[in-house]
C-alpha cells in the first residue's frame, strides 16, 4: 500500500534537497586569490649561468616533494625559465588549480577554500626547508708532519700562516666555497719574422691556485649540541717554471738576430679532500689532514659550526 505524502511533507523534502545543493555549491565555489612568492626567488631559482649548480639541484629536489604520483608526462623544470614559476606550476598541477603569472613572483590562483589552504600549507613547507641556517668557520693551515692532530681533535687557528673563511649555509643544501688565485702566464709563443723585422704572438693561459669545496651541514642525525658536516673538494698549489726558447730567423734576408724568449710551464699539485664528521657546535674540529706541498709538511682542514642566532 502506497502512501501519498502530504503537501507539507513534499515541501520539507524539497527544502532539504535545496539546502544540500546550496551547501555543496558553496563548498565547491572557487575564487581567485593573489599569491606573493617573491621571497622564494633567492631560494629556488636556478643559476643563470649553469643548470647543474647546487641551486638548480636544490630546485629539483624541492619540486620532487610535490610531484604528482602519476604516469602522465609532467613539464620539465629546465623548460621553464624561472625556478619559482616551475615550483608554482608543479604545485598548481598537483591540485588541479588554474594559475596566472601576473609578474615575477606574483600569481593569481583559482580554487576552493580548502584548496587555497592546502597550497598555502605547501608554500610554508617549502619556506621551512630553508629556515635552518648555520655559520661555518672553515680554514686550513700547515703543520710539521710529526705533530699532526687526529681527526676529531679540537684545535685553534694559528695567528699567522693559515687561511680562514666564514660562510653561511642552509641545512642539507650543498654550498660551494671557492677561494682561488688565478695566475696568467705565457704558455706558448710564436715568432712572426719579416724582412728586417720580427714580432711575437704569445698564447696566454691561466691556472688556479687555492681551495674549492662543497660544504654540507646537517646531512645526518644531529642533536642539540652536535651536527654532521661533510666537505668535498680539492686544494691546489701551482708553481710556474720558466723555460727559455730560441726563436728561428730562417728565411730572412739578410739574417737578423732574434732574441731568446721565455715561456712558463705550470706545475699543479692537487690534494683531494673528503670528510664526513659529527662535530660539536662552536668547537673548531679537525676534519682532515692531507700531505703538504713542502717536505715534512702536512695541511690541516678544520671547521666549527654554529646555528645562526647563537
Amino acid at each position: 500500500m502506497l502512501c501519498k505524502p502530504s503537501r507539507s511533507g513534499m515541501l520539507g523534502i524539497v527544502a532539504a534537497v535545496s539546502m544540500l545543493a546550496t551547501g555543496s555549491a558553496a563548498s565547491a565555489q572557487t575564487s581567485w586569490k593573489l599569491y606573493d612568492v617573491r621571497d622564494l626567488s633567492g631560494l629556488v631559482s636556478p643559476s643563470r649561468h649553469s643548470s647543474s649548480t647546487a641551486t638548480a639541484k636544490r630546485t629539483r629536489q624541492t619540486l620532487a616533494l610535490y610531484e604528482p604520483m602519476s604516469t602522465e608526462a609532467q613539464p620539465k623544470a629546465d623548460t621553464i625559465s624561472d625556478g619559482v614559476d616551475a615550483l608554482m606550476t608543479r604545485l598548481c598541477d598537483t591540485l588541479g588549480l588554474s594559475r596566472k603569472r601576473l609578474f615575477d613572483g606574483v600569481y593569481g590562483i583559482q580554487g576552493a577554500a580548502d584548496e587555497h589552504a592546502q597550497i598555502l600549507g605547501m608554500l610554508e613547507d617549502v619556506r621551512a626547508l630553508f629556515d635552518e641556517r648555520y655559520a661555518v668557520d672553515i680554514g686550513w693551515f700547515a703543520t710539521p708532519t710529526n705533530v699532526i692532530p687526529a681527526i676529531g681533535d679540537t684545535v685553534a687557528f694559528p695567528e699567522s700562516g693559515g687561511y680562514r673563511h666564514r660562510i653561511v649555509v642552509t641545512r642539507r643544501t650543498p654550498t660551494p666555497l671557492v677561494r682561488v688565485t688565478e695566475s696568467a702566464h705565457v704558455s706558448d709563443i710564436q715568432a712572426i719574422v719579416a724582412t728586417q723585422a720580427v714580432a711575437y704572438d704569445p698564447d696566454v693561459s691561466t691556472v688556479s691556485d687555492g681551495l674549492r669545496l662543497s660544504i654540507l651541514v646537517g646531512a645526518g642525525k644531529q642533536s642539540s649540541s652536535a651536527t654532521w658536516i661533510r666537505i668535498t673538494g680539492s686544494l691546489n698549489h701551482v708553481t710556474l717554471d720558466r723555460k727559455s726558447t730560441r726563436m728561428s730567423s730562417q728565411g730572412t734576408a739578410p739574417a737578423i738576430d732574434v732574441p731568446t724568449m721565455g715561456i712558463e710551464l705550470p706545475s699543479v699539485s692537487i690534494r683531494s679532500i673528503r670528510s664526513d664528521l659529527l662535530v660539536d657546535y662552536g668547537r673548531l674540529t679537525v676534519l682532515g689532514v692531507v700531505d703538504g706541498f713542502e717536505a715534512g709538511q702536512s695541511i690541516v682542514m678544520a671547521a666549527s659550526v654554529r646555528t645562526l642566532g647563537d
